[in-house]
């Protein structure tokens, strides 16, 4: 939907991009995130030409915004910033409705929408439209301006350091609220913050920034797990990730080899094999490995054990909860709370075995949480 390719721009003997290069798809809130003078603003304000490339090319849909109207470009975006923008001798009626008026949208479809978008933000049409700016808050205000970005129904909305000014609870209801409307619009947003918890919050995908260069453009999750040097690490934080926790999975965490046997192994040779490598649990597989059961040592009774002949297969139990790879820790210990279980199969599509959690590495992982947090004395 949007690409960058090879973009440099300096002001003077400054420069403050170097050979920008990255592409939004179409339908993904994508983060530009950074220290100040980073130049992510800048970048954002090169998408509707309020600031022309040195070099470099920009396309949107395949076409290179350079050949476009800039008038009609511009018009064609919503746009949001921190200050709303809002025009203060404008009612927001006004204010809402000044893009479609001038681009000559048909009166009464513009007032329909009008009253469409104040609902979308939450805010009461007769109590509101005839009020002006300063009359309302700063949240109320920036409710006005994401109205008004959605106005024409642009594909694409520019949004800078929307909600920065805004007091937490304020800040933390209106990015709930660009979720959902997220969700329900799917538009292409690029989005300009200096918060790294609003960024893992709302994004698809996020672009970290430092000194005209980009260092890290990838998932949420991706960059919590992998960032792919010191400074992204450090500008993450080592312990965000439990901010996020959703992103953490059950591969993240499984024993990947668990202590397993196939189910005509006799009982005693199975105990053995748990004393050995020090378990209490056996995975039980076919030669597919796929899961039949499991058993634990627990659960062995005397009379199971005298009997010579007995197999781990005719011991084991048959029934077990079990999550997937990308299951989150969130829903493993959903699970173990829920069920009352110590341990967790993870299955593949396939239902084939692909490791083990138990108590003691949910323990383990989350323990390690502390442990971090304590080191970096709670700070990171």
């Amino acid at each position: 939907m949007i690409k960058f390719r090879n973009v440099n721009k300096s002001f003077g003997r400054n420069t403050v991009l170097k050979d920008i290069s990255f592409t939004v798809d179409k339908g993904n809130l994508v983060t530009i995130i950074g220290a100040s003078g980073c130049g992510k603003t800048t970048t954002l304000k090169m998408i509707n030409r309020l600031i022309k490339p040195t070099s470099g090319d920009i396309f949107i849909g395949g076409e290179n915004i350079r050949d476009k109207d800039v008038i009609q470009l511009r018009r064609g975006m919503g746009y949001v910033i921190q200050q709303t923008g809002l025009f203060s001798h404008m009612t927001v009626r006004e204010n809402i409705e000044i893009i479609p008026k001038l681009s000559r949208a048909n009166p009464e479809q513009t007032r329909k929408r009008t009253l469409e978008l104040m609902e979308m933000v939450g805010m009461d049409p007769d109590t509101y439209l005839d009020r002006y700016p300063p009359e309302l808050s700063g949240g109320q205000q920036q409710r006005i301006g994401v109205a008004r970005a959605f106005a024409t129904d642009p594909e694409i909305i520019l949004m800078d350091e929307p909600f920065s000014a805004l007091d937490p609870i304020t800040r933390t209801q209106l990015q709930d609220e660009l979720l959902g409307l997220q969700n329900d619009l799917n538009k292409t947003i690029v989005f300009v913050t200096h918060d790294m918890d609003e960024a893992v919050k709302i994004a698809d995908r996020i672009c970290i920034m430092d000194k005209g260069e980009i260092l890290q453009y990838d998932t949420p999750e991706q960059l919590l797990k992998n960032p792919c040097n010191d400074f992204v690490a450090e500008f993450v934080g080592k312990n965000r990730i439990w901010a996020s926790p959703e992103f953490i999975k059950a591969r993240d965490i499984m024993i990947d080899r668990p202590v397993g046997c196939g189910p005509e192994l006799n009982l005693r040779k199975g105990i053995e094999r748990m004393r050995f490598a020090k378990v209490d649990t056996l995975v039980v597989t076919d030669r597919q490995k796929k899961l039949l059961g499991v058993l634990q040592a627990r659960d062995i009774h005397p009379s199971d054990v005298r009997n010579p002949v007995s197999t781990v297969g005719q011991v084991m139990d048959p029934h077990f909860i079990h999550a997937t790879p990308d299951s989150s820790i969130l829903d493993i210990l959903h699970l173990v709370d829920e069920h009352n279980v110590s341990i967790v199969p993870i299955l593949d599509e396939a239902e084939t075995l692909c490791g083990l959690i138990t108590k003691s590495s949910l323990m383990t992982t989350v323990s390690h949480q502390y442990l971090d947090t304590e080191k970096t004395g709670g700070n990171e």
